[in-house]
């Protein structure tokens, strides 16, 4: 028996998980047209799946949404570098909250003016030495910082 087996029946047993999503025989579930039983017999078990065109298409619906505005994604719900090049493919901007992130995004190859560094409880000891490698001799490609991350060098910008 599967989870969405569990569910109450006056819940849509599928609304809890991809829009692609499918029950091609009953207890089975395939995301994206590929079968969590296969996937779990081939990598085993826990496992990631993602639907590339799901992603994607909902990239895509935020842009058209807010056509005048950034559209970023939040590292913090499930970053690798096939994510990362999925969201510059699209247009989007990543939003990183942690060393790990804004590393992983920038040997990706992710474009350094469309990263945002944000979180609480940073130091700039913690982010300096990072955002001066990620950001290299140009401050012009360097990821924006929130207010109160000091700039690479270590001076503090007067906020007025």
């Amino acid at each position: 028996m599967t989870t969405v087996h569990e569910l109450p029946t006056t819940t849509d047993a599928l609304s809890v998980w991809p829009a692609s999503t499918t029950e091609p025989r009953a207890g089975d579930l395939a995301v994206g047209g590929v079968p969590l039983a296969e996937a779990a017999d081939r990598f085993g078990t826990p496992v990631y799946i993602l639907d590339e065109a799901e992603v994607r298409d909902r990239c895509r619906t935020y842009r058209h949404a807010f056509p005048d505005a950034e559209v970023l994604y939040a590292a913090k719900a499930f970053l690798c570098r096939a994510m990362a090049r999925w969201m510059e493919e699209e247009g989007l901007g990543l939003d990183v909250c942690s060393a790990g992130e804004l590393e992983l995004a920038v040997t990706t190859g992710f474009p350094p003016e469309r990263i945002v560094l944000h979180g609480n409880a940073k130091t700039p000891a913690t982010w300096r030495p990072r955002c001066a490698w990620a950001s290299g001799a140009s401050s012009s490609t360097a990821p924006r910082r929130s207010p109160g991350l000091p700039p690479p060098s270590g001076r503090t910008e007067s906020r007025r």
